[in-house]
Formats: structure tokens, sequence, C-alpha cells
């Protein structure tokens, strides 16, 4: 099932288009993580319905549907609901999948578990962005529902590298029989907006051939992230610092947040 919500969608100068244009390429530059799935196969378990938030090619969403939860993905991405409607039809599998924005989305529907996995929180730039994603989380999750959050602690050794410099980001081989691809990238950090500008360079390792994508990933500490949630009235019963759930500490590579709504 391929819905298209008809919404106001608003796209921001981070070019976050191109970034996820290209479902297809996205998932091969991504295949190797894994770590999340296990995790949010186990959280869907208790969930009739789930809906997530900046779902893109349903990496998540796949496993979550195939497992029996009534699952909705909910992505601005054009390229990336088409490259997961082509996944899911090959598997016969039904999900509910919707363009529109995850700071103003209205469903009239209520679900178990509400997903913003994989750092796309990074995606809100302001306190504003913040607090309308959420008041919508909030307007469509049930009572008892649950909401999660999954973003990596920021790393001061990323946030201060030298800017002129680029930096391995990985390598795949292009799904339309160009070869390998290599990506690097630089990072420049406003510390201001607290907004890491990451270009991403993708070169052709046989022709040379080199193009460039520019999107911004938002900076959320700790403890303002924890902040955040709570003013925007839900409350935290858990945070992880790892998918096999580890307390959330200072050394932590990720911030697993799991709130209910309300005090």
């Amino acid at each position: 099932m391929f819905n298209m919500f008809d919404a106001s969608i608003s796209r921001n100068a981070c070019g976050v288009d191109s970034l996820y244009e290209d479902g297809h390429q996205y998932d091969l530059q991504h295949a190797d993580f894994d770590e999340d799935i296990d995790f949010y196969k186990k959280m869907a378990e208790e969930a009739e319905r789930v809906l997530e938030l900046a779902c893109g090619t349903c990496r998540l969403g796949i496993p979550i549907g195939r497992g029996g939860s009534h699952y909705t993905g909910i992505d601005i991405s054009q390229g990336m609901l088409a490259w997961a409607c082509n996944k899911a039809q090959s598997l016969g599998l039904r999900i509910g999948l919707i363009r529109g924005d995850m700071r103003n989305f209205h469903l009239n529907e209520g679900y178990d578990l509400i997903l913003l996995a994989f750092n796309s929180v990074c995606h809100l730039y302001t306190r504003q962005d913040f607090e309308r994603c959420l008041g919508c989380v909030r307007e469509h999750l049930e009572k008892e529902g649950r909401f999660v959050i999954d973003v990596f602690n920021p790393s001061l050794e990323i946030l201060t590298r030298d800017p002129k410099e680029r930096y391995p980001a990985g390598e795949y081989e292009d799904p339309y029989g160009k070869g390998k691809v290599i990506v690097t990238e630089t990072n420049v950090y406003d510390r201001a907006t607290q907004i890491n500008w990451i270009t991403w360079y993708y070169r052709l390792e046989r022709s040379g051939e080199e193009r460039k994508v520019r999107f911004g990933m938002r900076i959320y500490y700790p403890q303002e992230l924890d902040a955040l949630v709570n003013c925007c009235g839900f409350r935290i019963v858990a945070k992880y610092g790892d998918f096999d759930l580890r307390p959330f500490t200072s050394d932590s590579t990720k911030q697993i947040i799991v709130a209910t709504a309300g005090a």
C-alpha cells in the first residue's frame, strides 16, 4: 500500500532533497548498519500500530511490518519512498507510506509506537521545528503508547575536525554499473546554531567522476535533548546508550530515549 499524503511540505536549505533523492544508492551506502533492527523489532512486538517519522527506505519499517505490526512511515523524500515501495512490493508486504513533513502531519489515527530513528531528529534544526514535530507526535500517540528517539551522542573529535580535510565515509558498488563509489566527507560546525554542515563527496573509482552533496545535522547534546523532550510534554521512562539496552553514560555512542506522553 503506497499512499501519498497531501500535506504542506517545506524544504530547508540543507540539501536534504539531494541527499535522499535516490533510495537505492542510500541503502547501499548504509548496508553495513543493521545493529538497531532487532531493538526496534522487539519494541514493535507489543505495538499493534507503528508510525515512523522520516522513515526513508523503510530499512526498519519492512522488518517491523513483517513482524505483524500495522506499520506506517512518513518521509519528505519522494525518492526514498519510491524505493521503499519497490522493496515492500517485491516482498508482497503491505505497509503504509505517506509523503509528508514530520513537523506538520495530521493522520486521524492513533499509534502505540512512534519512532524517530537513525539520527533523523538532526533534521529538526530549530527549537520550533522540534516542538512542532513532537506536538504532532503527542497528537497521534495512544495513551499508553511509547515514543522513541535515537541519535548519536555528539563527538567533539568530529565537531572539531579540520574543515579543509576530507575524511573517509564509506564505499559501495554503484547500482547502475559504474563501479565502486568512494565516499569522503568534510565537516564545518557552526557553534551558534549547533548545526554540523557536512559535505559528502561521491567519487567513482573507475572514472574519477565526482559529485558532492551538502547537508546539515543539528547537534543535540544529552541534557539539552532530555530537557526538550520533557518540555514538549513527554516523560522519559528509559535512556539507553546502545541498542543492547546498556544505560546511557558519557562514553555512550548513542542516545536512545523511550518516552510516554504526559507526567
